[in-house]
């Protein structure tokens, strides 16, 4: 068990390096200081980045071995420091915070740290995960990844399981952990998904903190870290957990872009968008209305910058794009829970309007309530309100990528084809938890905005 540990320590040691490498590329670390700060984002940059290279290595028929994943994080990083010869160094400034309300940041920092420090403890002390979805393929999958030497379409290989059709992104990433142990024993990945959350959460602190006053910004993240439905994923090994980490460190790094129309920002989100849309199928329609929105709100303000949304747009189309070829190459099947397709026939839709209005009905306790996730949607919701006077795309682009997410959901249930009742039960708590979590990074975003002493932009 010690030596899975130390593998874990390897691995993570190698994604750090790749993120910093990447994070020197686009000139955000250039010194120790920096690279200091910066820790959280490197590390779940390095982390999504090799989750993207892995999965077109994957595609392409390499084996996912210790040497692939250090060859693709050395490649990161020195891609990255060929990078920083053209582009110069951009320092990020925090917001400071003075008199009483450095003591609510305080506040807000120390029960933070209780909070994570109890999961930790709770990490360390857990067994393997128990949900069925994850002994019944995410699992599975990881470890054909390992022990079949990457993709394999027979008995016992990657596509044999449940869902064959669902992107390679988190099973290559947990197959990596196993490779890096030198077994495909679970219980140690709870500790490794314990380090991703918490990077997750420096990341956020590190990002926002350019435009978020510590005051606002650390009881937010005490707030999230706090959030019923999100600490029980966090450590799970189900798809729901990653996808809902990079769907919000895309829209936030969206939001920072719409704020300060940096393209370094731009970057990070095509970055953490592409790697969702390669963790489940619902990751591509939710990367796309978070940078669909955003292309828009720079298509109609002046003056108009498209460039670096369309590119943002661009990515998580680009990355699925090799995914989706080897299902076409090697005939896998599509998931039989629905087809898109259904969407095209109204008289379907008209027979199945029962299960919509059952979905309607039941979905929104799912999301608003308290035991599961707080007040984090009525109180992100309540802060687009009061930013929409002072920055109408900030709102309209949290609100967007918040509500497409029980969207998605609604239309799944109309058109599936599970009972509705067992499909909402079975799904719908963790279905939401990309729409909540992303309600949570806004809120300390848009509230920041709302209070802001400055004046409007015209």
């Amino acid at each position: 068990m010690t030596s899975s540990y130390f593998g874990l320590a390897a691995l993570d040691a190698l994604l750090l390096t790749a993120g910093l490498g990447a994070l020197y590329g686009l000139g955000l670390v250039r010194s120790g200081r920096d690279a200091l700060r910066h820790a959280g984002p490197a590390l779940v940059v390095g982390w999504a980045t090799v989750g993207i290279g892995a999965s077109t290595a994957l595609v392409v028929g390499a084996p996912l071995t210790v040497w692939l994943l250090a060859a693709l994080c050395a490649g990161i990083a020195l891609a990255g420091m060929a990078l920083a010869v053209r582009v110069p160094a951009r320092p990020l400034p925090s917001v400071g915070e003075t008199g009483a309300p450095s003591w609510i940041a305080f506040a807000g920092a120390a029960v933070l740290f209780v909070q994570l420090a109890a999961l930790l403890r709770r990490a360390l002390d857990a067994g393997a995960p128990t949900e069925w979805d994850v002994w019944g393929f995410w699992l599975p999958k990881a470890k054909s990844l390992v022990e079949f030497g990457g993709l394999d379409t027979g008995l016992g290989g990657f596509t044999s399981f449940a869902h064959p059709s669902y992107p390679p992104l988190a099973p290559a990433l947990e197959g990596g952990a196993f490779a890096f142990m030198g077994d495909t024993s679970a219980s140690p990945l709870a500790l490794q998904h314990w380090l991703v959350a918490v990077a997750f959460v420096g990341a956020l602190a590190s990002l926002l903190a350019v435009r978020v006053r510590p005051a606002i910004l650390w009881p937010s993240l005490a707030l999230l870290a706090l959030l019923p439905t999100f600490t029980v994923l966090i450590g799970s090994s189900l798809g729901d957990e990653p996808l809902m980490l990079l769907l919000a460190l895309g829209g936030a790094c969206a939001g920072l872009w719409l704020l300060e129309r940096e393209g370094r920002y731009a970057a990070l989100a095509g970055v953490f968008l592409a790697a969702a849309a390669l963790t489940k199928d619902e990751g591509l329609p939710i990367a796309l209305v978070i940078a669909g929105t955003t292309f828009v709100a720079a298509a109609l303000r002046t003056p108009r910058r498209p460039l670096a949304p369309a590119l943002v747009l661009l990515a998580p189309v680009a990355a699925l794009a090799p995914w989706k070829l080897w299902l076409r190459l090697n005939d896998v099947p599509t998931s039989g829970d629905y087809r898109l397709s259904d969407l095209l026939h109204p008289a379907l839709l008209a027979d199945r309007v029962d299960r919509l209005s059952y979905a309607a009905e039941r979905l929104p306790g799912y999301m608003l309530e308290p035991g599961r996730w707080l007040l984090a949607i009525p109180l992100m919701l309540a802060a687009a309100v009061l930013a929409a006077p002072r920055r109408p795309a900030l709102s309209a682009l949290g609100l967007a990528s918040v509500l497409a997410v029980p969207a998605g959901l609604l239309l799944v249930y109309w058109i599936g084809s599970p009972p509705v009742d067992w499909y909402v039960t079975t799904s719908a708590a963790r279905g939401v938890a990309s729409g909540v979590v992303l309600a949570a990074v806004w809120l300390p975003l848009l509230l920041a905005e709302a209070s802001a002493r400055e004046p409007p932009p015209p």
